[in-house]
């Protein structure tokens, strides 16, 4: 499922492929802001650059935003999310016009992988990367069958590893779903669930390493 103002776009389906990214800024206050709110939600800059996270006062508005880029099945196309750090913009998350093409955002971590988590958005897969595992985030509630699919092709480039659905508290049956599917595929897939958050971002750091702990034992 698109958040609503992508299934908007979609809807009128009359905007040019993405080619290109939003633009870097190299302002020092820019960077600072997008350091300062990765920072006040326990979530670590220097990951998230290492995984391609990048400022930006032109993604859509000029609002401050963190550009997250994502992965498509479509080779030349680029999709990407680019959340708001001010709280002052009225969309807090700006993506592309038109077709996402089945996008999903991976965050790898700085170490071997311990698992695989897969979340709703890309602070929560930003979090699990944190702890050690790859995480990848659906970009919204109720994906496609076809963004499964591509799910699926990008899990195969790890086939060992152990696979975590842990999506948004009110989204459990989505997650059977997305459990069912992958088990269908033949991987070792577990479902989490939240019970003190909304999901994992919103948790502490040593609340999230717990949690996470408890699935991959």
């Amino acid at each position: 499922m698109y958040y609503t103002h992508e299934q908007q776009e979609s809807k009128k389906n009359t905007h040019p492929e993405c080619t290109v990214f939003p633009s870097y800024s190299a302002s020092e206050k820019v960077k600072r802001e997008c350091t300062t709110y990765l920072i006040a939600r326990n979530l670590d800059p220097e990951l998230a650059e290492d995984n391609g996270w990048f400022p930006s006062t032109e993604a859509g508005d000029k609002f401050t935003r963190i550009v997250i880029p994502a992965r498509t099945w479509k080779q030349g196309h680029v999709w990407y999310q680019a959340r708001d750090v001010t709280g002052r913009a009225y969309l807090r998350y700006q993506s592309p016009k038109g077709s996402r093409h089945e996008a999903l955002i991976k965050v790898m971590p700085n170490s071997e992988p311990k698992g695989i988590v897969v979340l709703e958005g890309p602070c929560c897969a930003l979090r699990a990367a944190m702890h050690g595992f790859i995480g990848y985030a659906l970009c919204g509630k109720q994906p496609s069958r076809a963004t499964l699919q591509h799910l699926a092709l990008l899990i195969q480039d790890n086939p060992t590893l152990p696979v975590l659905v842990l999506l948004d508290r009110d989204c459990t049956d989505e997650a059977v779903r997305i459990v069912t599917f992958l088990a269908s595929q033949g991987f070792a897939v577990k479902m989490g669930q939240f019970t003190k958050s909304k999901d994992l971002a919103e948790l502490k750091n040593a609340e999230s390493k717990t949690l996470l702990r408890t699935y991959f034992r």
